[in-house]
């Protein structure tokens, strides 16, 4: 693991470019795999499925408040954050905040967020979209 630190920070300290490209590809993957695995799963057999005792669901799929991508933030999760279009950008420590380790290219420490708002984020969580979308949470 401090191998692959250090080699991503050889890397992107000597390509700025390569910052991109592994960003693209992190978020393309987190996006495919959110929205082929867990989200079908979770929104064609999961709680869609009982629509008369789940009132957030009929709500949003009635079209009378909100749309399913607020279904998907309280109910699963958050997604990846982005600052446009970029993941989370990191410090000149490598850091993108100090609660993570330099070159931590982990999804969480780019700003991915797996939890979602029914059951409440974590501090870095929160932290991220304040920062990225300050009237987001309010």
């Amino acid at each position: 693991s401090v191998t692959l630190q250090l080699n991503i920070e050889k890397k992107i300290r000597s390509n700025g470019e390569a910052t991109l490209t592994s960003d693209r590809k992190m978020t393309n993957k987190l996006n495919s795999t959110t929205s082929s695995g867990i989200l079908k799963e979770l929104l064609s057999e999961g709680i869609l499925q009982p629509s008369g005792k789940n009132c957030i669901s009929l709500m949003t799929t009635s079209g009378a408040k909100g749309s399913m991508v607020n279904f998907q933030q309280i109910s699963s999760h958050l997604g990846q954050q982005e600052l446009e279009g970029k993941r989370v950008p990191r410090m000149v420590s490598g850091k993108t905040l100090p609660c993570f380790p330099p070159w931590d290219c982990s999804p969480r420490a780019g700003g991915f967020i797996i939890d979602r708002f029914l059951t409440a984020l974590h501090p870095q969580e929160y932290y991220f979209c304040d920062t990225l979308y300050p009237s987001h949470i309010y």
